[in-house]
């Protein structure tokens, strides 16, 4: 019988994506780091998710511009301002005259469903957008709000059974419309 060995997966799965995904020469990259080398690495990588949200952010500012509810003036704006400002952990990520959002970049633990605190997550930053948040000012009453999430088939399925099970108040957009309520998320997939 073959007993799991989750140090070897784990350094398997590492070198596997330096070498698919970086291009770098086939190797053994995770057996030679040590803690210290492990740590700085996972530095490194939480910084990912800062340049995930940045990015996703670009991409919802783009559509909102494509789809009127932001005027071409106010988007360059949004994207001047996001390029220029460190990444807010207390405000909305995007906050634009009538518009408020929110950027998720969460990746379904189970294929097509979230874990408890992806789920949680998710749901928190949508009361914050109906209700506001404790540490932000941002008066959300009569503001169009949006939840932006990275488009695939396991995100898709997640936020649809989100939306049923949390009793939160969504719109799952799957095309453009005219967006004029603003006591629901609308949630673009991008």
């Amino acid at each position: 019988m073959t007993v799991f060995d989750r140090e070897h997966y784990l350094q398997t799965e590492l070198d596997k994506f330096l070498i698919e995904e970086l291009g770098c020469p086939p190797g053994e990259y995770a057996s030679r780091m040590d803690l210290d080398a492990l740590m700085k690495l996972k530095r490194v990588v939480a910084g990912v998710n800062n340049l995930l949200t940045m990015k996703l952010t670009m991409r919802l500012i783009d559509w909102l511009e494509e789809n009127g509810v932001l005027s071409n003036s106010n988007a360059e704006l949004e994207r001047k301002f996001q390029r220029a400002n460190k990444p807010n952990t207390n405000g909305f990520d995007l906050e634009c005259g009538k518009v408020i959002a929110e950027v998720k970049c969460n990746v379904p633990v189970a294929g097509n469903r979230y874990g408890a605190a992806q789920r949680n997550s998710i749901i928190k930053d949508i009361q914050a957008l109906t209700q506001g948040k404790s540490k932000t000012a941002v008066d959300v009453t009569g503001k169009l709000k949006f939840l932006a999430v990275n488009d695939s088939d396991g995100v898709r399925a997640s936020m649809q059974a989100l939306s049923r099970s949390s009793g939160v108040s969504t719109e799952l957009l799957h095309e453009a419309k005219a967006f004029d309520r603003t006591d629901v998320v609308y949630v673009v997939y991008l």
